[in-house]
This record gives C-alpha cells, sequence and structure tokens, in this order.
C-alpha cells in the first residue's frame, strides 16, 4: 500500500506579507511519524481569510527539472516524463493555465545542494523538479531511512495577505521524486507515475479527494476498476493509470476556472437533525446518473472553514461558510447527490477536509431527497438534480438522518462463513473479540477472522460497514467482505501511521454490491482483545435504473415487439404527471422528458416520476435495445428490453395481467341477426371481479384488447378484410390458437384495433362445449416467424 501525506516547513515575513510553504509525501512502505499539515478535499489548502491556495487563474508556471538521472530513467527520459504529466493536467479542456518547461536547472541536484532550490522564500522562478538519484535528498530531509518509504514529495508556497489580490496566491513550489522507488522494485514505472502526476496535482495547489471509495478497496482482481478514483485519492492503489478522473478535472478547473465554460455547479450546506446546525467534515458527491461511477465529483462541507488537528492553523473563521460544501466542474447532465463519512484512515497527511481525524456522520449515509429531505428521509429518496450548461444550483440542502439503528448482540460460535451470525440491515451489533478467540485464515489475506456475520443485499444496494473499539491500543482489528461464494470483495484499510494518532476504526465502502445475495462481514483480530461495535447499513438508489414492462401483461423479462405498449418503473423520471391529449397524435416529448429505445423516439401515453407509458417504436428491430429516459439536461435513468416479432399480451381489468379481461362479449342471438354487447366484469368496491356469462344456446364473441399481436405471421391472405376505399386490413388469426375452457376457439380476427395506438385487438368464438365455470381459462397461443408457439398471460371468464 503507498500513501501521500505532507509536510508543513515554517517560514518568515515577506514584504509584510507572510509565506506559507506545504510539501505532500508519496510514501511507499510501512508507517512512519512525520508531522503533517494539510488541509484537502477541494483545494490544497485555504487560509484564514477564506481564500483557496492557487497559482491564480490564468497564471503562467514555468518549472525547471533537475540534470540527474531517475531510477532506470535516464535524464532525457525523465524530463520527457515530468513534462508529459504536466501535460495532462495542462490538457483539461477549460483550464485557465499555461504550464510550460523553463528548461534544464543550472546543476544536478543532490543532497549537498538542495537546500539551494527545493524552497525559497522569495518566491524564485526555478519551481523545480527534482530528482533524487540515490535516496540522499529525501533522507535529509525527512531523516535517514526516509528514502526506503518515500518515493516522493511536492508542494507549493504561498502568501497569506490582507490583500485578496495576494492572499492565497502560490509563489513558489517544488517536487522531489525518488530514484529508490524503482531501483529497489518497490513498484512499477506505471505507479510511479501515477504517484508523479499526483504529487504535480499538489504542486497546483489540489488536495486529496475520495469520491468513488467504495471502489479503492474492492478487490482489483476481480473488479478491475480502480481508474474511476481520482489520480487525488490519498493513497496510491498500484498500477492505476495515469489518466485524470472527473473529479481530478473539476478540482483543478475550481481553482483555474476559464472563460465560457459548459461546466455547471451544485452548492449547498449539510446540516445535522434539527435542520439548523451546520455539519462540517462530510464529503459530498454528485453522480450524474447515466455514468455515476466515472462521472463522479465531490466536495467536503465546511471546506473553508477552520480546520482540526494538523489543520487547525488552516481556514476561515467565518461561520457563514460552516456546513457549506460546493461541487463545481459539472458537465452537463442529471444528477444524484450523496453524503457519506470521510474515512476514518484519512489523517495527518492523508487528510480528506479540513477534520483531523475524520468524524462520522451521526446517522448513516444518505442522499438529497429534494422536497422529501429531513432527518428522517428514507434510504432510497434520491432526487434528481438537473445542470445545465454552465448552471450553478444552488440551495442543494441535506439533514442528517438521526433515526436509531436496531441493536443487536454478537450470538456465537459465529467464527467462521459457514456459522455466521445473520443480521438484518441496518443495524448495530455489540460484540467482543480476542485474538486467542477460535477462528479461521482468510486464505487471501493471512488475517485471522473471528466474528462473522451474514446478511441479504441486492445488486442495486449500497453498503456501509463500520467497525467501532475502545482505543488503538487494545487490539489491532480487521474487516473482510465475501460474497456468497465466499470470495473476499473488499477489505478494510489499516492505519498507516503509528502511535496514538491511529483512529480505533476501520471501513468498508459505501460500496455498491456487485451482486443479489448472501454477503458475509468478517471481524479479524491481529493483537489484544477488545468490545467493539459493527454498523451495517445500506441505501438503494433507484435513479438511473429503470425496468420496462409489457405494459397489457405487466410481465417483465418477455419479449416485446415493435408497437407494444408499454410501461416503465423508474424513480424521478420526472417532476410532474402528464397525459397525452385525447384525439392528438401522440406525443416524443412530455412532462419535460422524452423516451428512446434504441435511439429512437417513442410516444407516450403518460409521464410521471415513477411511471412512463410509451409505444415501442415500430422501426425497432429484435434484439437487446438500450432504453433511456431524458430531459433536457440528458439522461436520467437507463433500462434494457428484448425485442422479438410476436409478444402478445393482453389487458385484464384489474389491470395486472391477471384475472377477467378488459374486454367485452358479443352476443348473436340464435335464429337472428341480433348483436348485443354484454360485461364480462363487474366492479364490488374494491376490483373486478367476473360477471357471468349466460350462453342460452346463443353465439357469443369473446372480444379482447392486447399489444404485441399484429406482426404474426400473415400466411392467409384469404382472413384479411377488405377496405371500401381500397387495401385491406390484416388479419392473422391464420397464426393464434385459442382454448377456452379447454376447447379449441375460432379466431375470426387477430390484428390491429385502429382506433388507438399500439392496441390489438382478438375476436374468439365460445366454444359451445367449452366447460362453464366462474374461472374458465382463456389461453391463447400466437405462432411467430420460427413456428415457435408464444403464449399470452393467462385470464378467466366467468361461464355458465
Amino acid at each position: 500500500m503507498r500513501v501521500h501525506s505532507r509536510k508543513a516547513q515554517p517560514f518568515s515575513n515577506f514584504f509584510k506579507q507572510t509565506i506559507h510553504f506545504l510539501l505532500s509525501f508519496a510514501l511507499i512502505l510501512g508507517a512512519f511519524k512525520f508531522e503533517t499539515n494539510v488541509q484537502a478535499g477541494t483545494p490544497l489548502a485555504v487560509t484564514a481569510h477564506g481564500k483557496e491556495v492557487s497559482w491564480g487563474a490564468g497564471a503562467a508556471i514555468t518549472y525547471h527539472v533537475d540534470q540527474g538521472s531517475l531510477g532506470t530513467l535516464n535524464n532525457t527520459q525523465a524530463v520527457t516524463l515530468v513534462n508529459e504529466l504536466f501535460g495532462t493536467w495542462q490538457a483539461v479542456p477549460g483550464a485557465n493555465l499555461t504550464i510550460q518547461n523553463g528548461g534544464a536547472l543550472n546543476v544536478d541536484v543532490t543532497s549537498t545542494n538542495y537546500t539551494s532550490y527545493r524552497t525559497n522564500t522569495g518566491g524564485d522562478a526555478y519551481h523545480p523538479i527534482i530528482f533524487d538519484t540515490d535516496g540522499s535528498i529525501t533522507d535529509a530531509v525527512f531523516g535517514s531511512g526516509a528514502s526506503d518509504f518515500t518515493a516522493g514529495f511536492a508542494g507549493p508556497g504561498w502568501l497569506i495577505s490582507a490583500d485578496p489580490a495576494q492572499d492565497g496566491k502560490i509563489i513558489d513550489a517544488s517536487a522531489v521524486f525518488n530514484a529508490k522507488f524503482l531501483t529497489s522494485s518497490a513498484g512499477t514505472l506505471t505507479e510511479f507515475k501515477a504517484i508523479m502526476l499526483h504529487e504535480i496535482g499538489h504542486f497546483l495547489g489540489i488536495g486529496h479527494s475520495q469520491a468513488n471509495l467504495g471502489l479503492a478497496f474492492d478487490r482489483e482482481i476481480i473488479f478491475n476498476n480502480n481508474d474511476s478514483l481520482p489520480i487525488m485519492f490519498p493513497i496510491s492503489l498500484g498500477d492505476r493509470s495515469s489518466i485524470l478522473s472527473a473529479d481530478d478535472k473539476a478540482q483543478l478547473l475550481r481553482l483555474y476556472p476559464g472563460g465560457g465554460t459548459s461546466n455547471g455547479t451544485i452548492s449547498g450546506k449539510v446540516f445535522l437533525s434539527d435542520g439548523a446546525t451546520p455539519f462540517q467534515g462530510a464529503n459530498v458527491i454528485a453522480r450524474r446518473v447515466d455514468d455515476p461511477n466515472n462521472i463522479a465529483v465531490s466536495s467536503v462541507s465546511g471546506f473553508l472553514y477552520k480546520g482540526t488537528g494538523v489543520n487547525s492553523n488552516k481556514g476561515t473563521t467565518d461561520v457563514t461558510v460552516q456546513g457549506t460544501y460546493e461541487i463545481s466542474g459539472l458537465p452537463t447532465g442529471n444528477y444524484t447527490v450523496e453524503v457519506e463519512p470521510i474515512h476514518p484512515g484519512f489523517i495527518s497527511g492523508s487528510s480528506v477536509g479540513p477534520l483531523d481525524p475524520p468524524v462520522d456522520l451521526p446517522g448513516t449515509a444518505e442522499y438529497y431527497s429534494g422536497a422529501s429531505e429531513s432527518n428522517s428521509d428514507a434510504n432510497n429518496s434520491a432526487a434528481i438534480v438537473s445542470v445545465n450548461s454552465g448552471q450553478s444550483v444552488s440551495n442543494i440542502n441535506i439533514i442528517l438522518n438521526n433515526t436509531p439503528l436496531p441493536n443487536a448482540a454478537e450470538a456465537e460460535a459465529n467464527n467462521t462463513i459457514a456459522t455466521a451470525q445473520s443480521i438484518a440491515t441496518p443495524v448495530v451489533v455489540s460484540a467482543s473479540i480476542n485474538v486467542n478467540d477460535a477462528g479461521t485464515t482468510d486464505p487471501t489475506t493471512g488475517y485471522a477472522m473471528k466474528d462473522h456475520y451474514s446478511f441479504s443485499g441486492n445488486s442495486n444496494d449500497w453498503v456501509t460497514i463500520d467497525l467501532n473499539w475502545g482505543s488503538s491500543s487494545a487490539a489491532n482489528l480487521k474487516l473482510i467482505l465475501y460474497d456468497a461464494n465466499e470470495r473476499r470483495i473488499a477489505i478494510s484499510m489499516d492505519c498507516v501511521y503509528s502511535g496514538s494518532i491511529c483512529v480505533p476504526s476501520r471501513q468498508i465502502g459505501p460500496m455498491k454490491l456487485p451482486a443479489s445475495g448472501r454477503y458475509t462481514v468478517g471481524v479479524g483480530s491481529a493483537s489484544g482483545s477488545t468490545n467493539y461495535t459493527l454498523q451495517v447499513t445500506g441505501q438503494t438508489n433507484g435513479n438511473g435504473t429503470s425496468t420496462t414492462v409489457n405494459g397489457a401483461s405487466f410481465q417483465s423479462g418477455a419479449a416485446m415487439s415493435p408497437d407494444t405498449i408499454a410501461s416503465m418503473f423508474g424513480t424521478n423520471m420526472t417532476a410532474t404527471t402528464a397525459s397525452a391529449p385525447a384525439g392528438q397524435p401522440l406525443p416524443t416529448s412530455m412532462g419535460g422528458i422524452r423516451v428512446e429505445v434504441g435511439g429512437t423516439q417513442a410516444q407516450l401515453f403518460y409521464v410521471s416520476p415513477a411511471q412512463i407509458n410509451y409505444v415501442i417504436p415500430s422501426s425497432t428491430t429484435s434484439g437487446t435495445k438500450l432504453v433511456t429516459v431524458k430531459n433536457f439536461s440528458g439522461e436520467v435513468a437507463r433500462g434494457t428490453i428484448e425485442v422479438a416479432p410476436v409478444s402478445p399480451a393482453f389487458f385484464t381489468a384489474n389491470q395486472n395481467g391477471a384475472g377477467v379481461p378488459a374486454g367485452y362479449v358479443t352476443r348473436v342471438t340464435a335464429g337472428s341477426a341480433q348483436q348485443t354487447n354484454e360485461v364480462i366484469s363487474s366492479f364490488n368496491g374494491s376490483s373486478f371481479v367476473p360477471a357471468t356469462v349466460q350462453r342460452r344456446g346463443d353465439a357469443l364473441y369473446l372480444i379482447l384488447f392486447g399489444t404485441g399481436v399484429r406482426y404474426a405471421p400473415n400466411s392467409n391472405t384469404a382472413n384479411d378484410i377488405p377496405q371500401a376505399g381500397g387495401g385491406s386490413i390484416l388479419n392473422v388469426a391464420e397464426s393464434v390458437e385459442v382454448t377456452i375452457g379447454g376447447k379449441i376457439a375460432q379466431v375470426s380476427y387477430a390484428g390491429v384495433q385502429g382506433g388507438y395506438i399500439g392496441l390489438d385487438q382478438l375476436n374468439i368464438l365460445i366454444p359451445a362445449d367449452a366447460v362453464a365455470s366462474p374461472t374458465t381459462p382463456v389461453i391463447i397461443k400466437i405462432r411467430d416467424a420460427n413456428n415457435n408457439m408464444v403464449t399470452a398471460n393467462q385470464m378467466t371468464i366467468a361461464l355458465q
């Protein structure tokens, strides 16, 4: 595990102003004991006047590079790499800064002369990039042996001034990269490049971020998703590519905004459960619903306000910024906004936000819930926040929940996954552990896992697991999360520091569960004995997902054909409820949204926040198709459907696809041509029940309405119905088989109903010998082009 941290150096007055210099470490092995000084989360630091430290928008930054080699890289290769990584930051679209290589330093910097180049309180023009060829510079700065675990360090020096134009302005910066990382095989060049890119971010004034925390500690060999983490994540996680995430780009754009940017901003405050007291130190993330991992940008509540611990001398004391967050650099789109705790392991030089150590939320991780926002809103009540081009959306305020969680006591024996204690989330478990307890050894880490707890989860759930015990000296505990196959899928991060600054806490998540099923939390002990509490909470974000079912049968998963009436279910798909105007063509946009099936806009019957009724476009071809809901800002939700030529389904009176059909009987009186229409259902005050159909020797035609019928093979054109003005109505009755009461029924018509888009009709002669029953079954099958019989939803009528 690699760690980045920082160390501050005090400096004296500079032209009646104060300059503050801050360094960031890139640690590669083990724990360290340096006192560090940093505020991070959005900027690297904030002045007492509330100014975020930067070179300034429009700045021209010139760096100079050492003459030496960098481990396995000669000077030319090393300089090329440095230029490439600075160029990565420079290339962020919309960033208003210029970065250039000013040429080589005039010497090869070593441990004998580094003090003349690494820092300069007068703000010289060197801004050096130094190659520590043998680790001696690192040892000289931090003590003998530091080069064995420090991959590099970097940071700026800035002014603290009453002049707003000067306050927080970076006037000098440096970076030192330790070649031992490469020559001692501590890591690969790929990882070293990512660390260098991270440190250059600090050189530019950017702090740490924990966006996508749940991806960091899942099992890389299974998920391979570390490239979705910010390059400014507090620790290095192996061979991450040297690319910038949406969060990295947003943090740069915040410090160096350019004119004419199309990016937007979401801002607000985080409050305690009283809705009035600001809460400092919560991580707030905006996720675009169409790409929630890759377009995730974060801020920390109260990031401008005075910090604690090593950050106690940074930030403003202006109470108006307490609890305030600001997520900038957002591409146009629809977002959910979530709040989560800062990981307890991110302390001292690995800080995220102003609080050191971080504080836990008083309740569970949750979402901004819009009009439902309160101290007891449901954990799946995520509201859509739409961000248009260049728009600033304010007052997205979050009130933290304070509902007490159910308690449970540990039940022994739970020392194996097979004997894990079953728990229902959310829950707080009170338990105890001893290094000498019976347990099992985790095969991939070698940890001695003593206690196990299992719970059920769904693939759309996010879970957060918090483990807390008495004191850091009482025991050294571990957390592992296993899936139903007993594979380790996530692990907690140990404290990378030593001594009393380590917090007696471990955390997994918030992370999205990869599949539905049983999960097991393992608690391990490496030393000592202690009481502990285990808190397991979850949150479900329905935004961004939708399910389409047949609009007649409400069956999900079955294929649907073109021109089928469909119903989509989701969350917050639109803010309004609207129906298509009667007597007019169906619109393709209504209530501020549209639906696209395979990229083609669908006609809409009805839209609401939770349900949309639409028609699958006629041009839709067979296969799996993406269905998206979009508003003016972009995608709101998505799902998939299977499309096939035939998908028969029929409407029922109770609108659930079962029971009595939504149709009628046409009676042709025996011995005459008289026709009358009769109901086949009646309403009993709570639901529709069958109305008895009396046969009395008459010819009875059952008229049913459905969808997905019309594209059955038309193999007998003699059945088609001629039109007076020419042409004919296609009748695919020859492809339909119906039994009523166990007897084969004659189908006289099957095809388009004609009055409503997507609606099909069947006319069926009820067999005279059909078995009478209050629940006489009506079974309909339709032949497709491959001669397969596709069965519709089964219905019943009351036949006498």
